[in-house]
């Protein structure tokens, strides 16, 4: 792994594993699955062995929400034959390094295929091709306090086992959720999903559009709903504004979990612009709703730091910004 690492490195990638804000649309994922290894045997003399090593791997090339784009199968050997005899120093096989030299070897070798070549140039369209779409103001049926909140969001449930969150806009069906929560596999595969109302009904839904460098979808329901949220393109958001969020964090037993933090910061990087959040977020809350106390929509809580020492740090996507994201006309 040390070695593959020093590798990356020498040929321009970037370690982003420590990056707060990457560019979606300019971040490749390269995950190396190894199909057979052979060893070729040359017997010498004094009883020393020479080795060399064959070795077939598929490079998967994924997108940051883990969709493969494309795969190139390679067959590459390793170097020159070297004696298979243990180091003392460090108590290693020679040739255990030959298996590292293959896999070195391939990937110099997926950077010159003009298949993979082909993805790494950037692409700074982060709009969507689709036709603008008009839907209707909940009006009436606004929510306008943190009580009917929950009538207005969702469980947004994979066939996979997987779940997010999500919430209504209209009371017509239509729903925001992050992109990450139906995304698929693939690039031309989505997932197969269904939504489970506040009250525990699960029913099918319809993906609409999405936007997958901005992690937005819209989704309808056949349905109509009783409160909704109200999305506008006006600005109101504030630092230090008290917010909550509904969701389904961690387990779909836990639909409707309330939580309730500020809105610490508003930051803009790498293609990004995001809402930093002081809250108790997990996995299971993407595409929940971030609202004030009255019920106004500020965002679409979308992720969170994790690891060691790193607690209460979430982000959200600034609701108005989503009319232009998705191409939609409030009326």
């Amino acid at each position: 792994s040390d070695m593959i690492y020093k590798t990356l490195r020498k040929t321009g990638f970037v370690d982003t594993v420590n990056k707060i804000f990457s560019d979606n649309n300019n971040t490749l994922h390269l995950e190396g699955e190894i199909k057979k290894l052979s060893v070729f045997h040359i017997q010498g003399s004094s009883y020393y062995t020479y080795e060399k090593a064959k070795v077939n791997i598929t490079w998967f090339i994924k997108n940051t929400f883990d969709e493969i784009i494309d795969s190139v199968n390679l067959w590459s050997y390793s170097g020159d034959f070297c004696f298979s005899w243990t180091n003392n120093k460090d108590n290693e096989f020679t040739s255990e390094k030959m298996f590292a030299d293959a896999v070195d070897l391939s990937y110099y070798s997926l950077l010159k295929n003009k298949n993979f070549a082909k993805y790494l140039q950037v692409d700074s369209n982060f709009a969507i091709n689709d036709e603008q779409l008009s839907i209707n103001s909940p009006n009436k049926h606004a929510v306008q306090d943190v009580s009917e909140a929950t009538s207005a969001t969702v469980t947004v449930k994979r066939k996979d086992g997987g779940h997010g969150s999500g919430f209504a806009i209209s009371q017509d069906g239509y729903i925001i959720t992050n992109f990450h929560v139906i995304a698929g596999d693939r690039v031309n595969k989505l997932a197969d999903i269904t939504v489970i109302l506040s009250e525990g009904d699960e029913v099918p839904v319809k993906i609409v559009r999405f936007n997958r460098m901005r992690d937005l979808a819209l989704l309808k329901i056949d349905k109509s709903f009783d409160k909704c949220f109200n999305l506008t393109g006006n600005k109101t958001v504030k630092k230090l504004m008290e917010v909550y969020t509904v969701g389904t964090p961690k387990s779909i037993e836990l639909g409707q979990s309330v939580s309730l933090g500020i809105i610490s910061n508003e930051r803009k990087s790498n293609n990004n612009h995001l809402l930093q959040l002081s809250m108790s977020i997990n996995p299971g809350n993407s595409g929940g709703p971030l609202f004030e106390k009255s019920g106004t929509l500020q965002g679409v809580v979308t992720s969170k730091l994790v690891g060691y020492a790193t607690e209460g740090v979430g982000f959200a996507i600034p609701s108005y910004l989503i009319p232009t994201y998705l191409n939609l006309k409030i009326k």
